[in-house]
């Protein structure tokens, strides 16, 4: 467990870990408190609300770092495959360690090495250096510049050679460890409760994640399976949501899906009076429909019922012939939405996916050009004209009125 990863850090203090993987020495251990599932049970995929018990030093919109661990059966997969005991313990001995030991090659496999990740060559050429020659790692080896070939995570690479024979079985998780897996890296959400609703808890929103071929992601997995008792390491680091220069002007928060996860806690802020109260508080929020996949929608109707928000625009994709996101919602306000930028001086909040961000990015310079084209009196697509919008978009983001929290 947790307690027992801690104690054996004190024989590798954290400052004399390597500095890239310091995390896995100074993570709390965070207990779950509750963990609920956000959709509808007719609705295909999973979108889970997830509450952890901390000591309640976090800012409202932070970020939680959560430290993932791997599938069970992808640990004694790769196990297995390699020949390795997983209840084998061992220690490294490194100046800088990049995890804590001593501890089984289970707990390697489970907690500090990404085995889902699509392995380099040099990383498939370290390992077969460590194994015994096989027809397995002679077919290996004439495929792997194959463009076509199927296999595509660590896990594969190992299943394929399984199972494989080593004359050192010690070196061979010494070259596994240091030179085919990376290190398993901490995954960011952006806090959704407030610190001054709720001090002394952390709210997460994950939805499961799908890949290519089925398999699911890592850390959205992780999180699917938390249930209450459960603990999990984490840490927090500051985001760039804070209120803007001017708190009391207009602020609009754009968060589909999950990505409304720190609109929630800048509203929830505002209802707590620790937030100032922005002269009008927009909301712009999209998923499939009303019914499937709209999280949170009853906390929306209060928010709007109690006036901590003034408007909330919906963007439903899947109840109309043709989809209509967020973006769509921004456009069809346009000139409103670039006189709150220039004039009233506004804010614009924008969390979820880079595609997302990048369409609302340039559906704010569409609204924006359109502003600067009928104030001058042309409607040409200069490059000056092109200029000025830019140079106004990236005040906006200098002064903190612009602020984008995106992933891919």
């Amino acid at each position: 467990g947790f307690g027992e990863l801690a104690r054996r850090a004190a024989a590798a203090p954290a400052e004399q870990a390597a500095a890239s993987t310091r995390f896995y020495f100074t993570a709390q251990k965070l207990e779950v408190v509750a963990s609920r599932e956000l959709r509808s049970p007719l609705d295909e995929g999973s979108t889970r609300h997830v509450e952890l018990a901390t000591s309640g030093d976090y800012e409202t919109a932070d970020n939680l770092a959560i430290l993932p661990e791997n599938d069970a059966e992808d640990v004694a997969a790769v196990a297995r495959g390699l020949g390795l005991d997983p209840k084998r313990r061992f220690a490294l001995d490194a100046a800088k360690p990049p995890f804590p030991t001593p501890c089984s090659i289970e707990v390697a496999l489970r907690r500090f090495c990404d085995l889902t990740h699509k392995p380099k060559r040099r990383q498939i050429d370290a390992l077969l250096r460590v194994v015994d020659e096989s027809p397995r790692t002679q077919l290996l080896r004439q495929r792997l510049d194959d463009p076509d070939w199927g296999l595509d995570t660590l896990v594969d690479y190992v299943d394929f050679l399984a199972p494989v024979s080593s004359p050192d079985a010690s070196r061979l998780l010494a070259v596994f460890l240091d030179k085919v897996s990376p290190r398993l890296q901490p995954r960011y959400y952006t806090i959704a409760s407030s610190a001054a609703s709720e001090p002394s808890c952390v709210h997460v929103v994950s939805s499961l994640v799908t890949l290519p071929g089925g398999r699911r992601g890592v850390c959205t997995r992780y999180i699917d399976a938390l249930r209450p008792g459960d603990r999990c390491a984490a840490f927090v680091r500051p985001s760039s949501f804070r209120p803007p220069p001017d708190p009391t002007a207009p602020l609009i928060l754009v968060g589909p899906g999950t990505g409304v996860a720190p609109m929630r806690a800048i509203v929830r802020d505002v209802a707590a009076g620790a937030w100032p109260r922005p002269s009008r508080l927009d909301l712009y929020f999209g998923c499939k429909t009303p019914d499937l996949d709209h999280i949170y929608k009853d906390e929306m109707d209060a928010w709007l019922r109690d006036a901590h928000l003034d408007n909330l625009h919906l963007a439903y994709s899947r109840v109309q012939a043709h989809k209509v996101y967020v973006q769509h919602k921004l456009a069809e306000r346009a000139a409103a939405l670039a006189d709150d930028l220039l004039a009233a001086r506004a804010s614009l909040f924008v969390c979820g996916s880079t595609d997302m961000g990048n369409a609302v990015a340039a559906t704010v310079r569409d609204a924006l050009a359109a502003h600067f084209a009928a104030a001058e009196g042309h409607n040409d697509d200069s490059a000056a004209a092109a200029a000025k919008v830019d140079a106004f978009i990236d005040t906006l983001k200098r002064d903190g009125r612009y602020v984008q929290e995106l992933w891919a």
